[in-house]
């Protein structure tokens, strides 16, 4: 595992590539520009975090950090490796790694709770919410959704 700022480079380019069009089946290939603008050109404090096994390449996430927390923006890893659970071993590293900070929230951003690629993020826990601009204790969210008027 290694640390780096956000840099271009072709084995990390290429695994996007791979995950995008394997993981993701996106239909038209992606650019370096598309790479460069979503994940390298930050306005904040950015690290990324490469994933090895001996030499090879597995995976990279991206955490922003702020002075309060680590905000976890985007994890790739080799499709052919999915049974391995990269996305989770990520996850474990980095609250280790907020924690060595001393950074008492790891914002994991959106979650999705019928999408099947985001359902990991309700496993971790205590976790909160963001609802109607307050944050709330993850648990009540079966309580705020329902007491919702969904009708518009």
């Amino acid at each position: 595992m290694e640390h780096h700022p956000p840099a271009f480079c072709q084995p990390g380019f290429e695994l996007y590539s791979k995950y995008q069009q394997n993981w993701h089946h996106c239909g038209t290939p992606v650019t370096e520009s598309d790479y460069l603008d979503f994940l390298i050109h930050s306005p904040v404090k950015t690290e990324m975090l490469y994933y090895y096994d001996q030499e090879r390449l597995l995976a990279i996430g991206w955490i922003d950090i702020l002075p309060k927390m680590l905000s976890s923006v985007y994890f790739i890893f080799d499709p052919d490796e999915a049974t391995r659970r990269l996305g989770i071993f990520s996850l474990l590293y980095e609250i280790e790694y907020a924690s060595r900070l001393e950074k008492p929230w790891l914002y994991l951003g959106y979650w999705v709770e019928d999408s099947p690629k985001m359902s990991y993020k309700s496993d971790f826990q205590p976790a909160e919410l963001l609802f109607n601009k307050k944050w709330v204790p993850f648990h009540q969210h079966p309580e705020l959704l329902a007491s919702q008027d969904v009708s518009n």
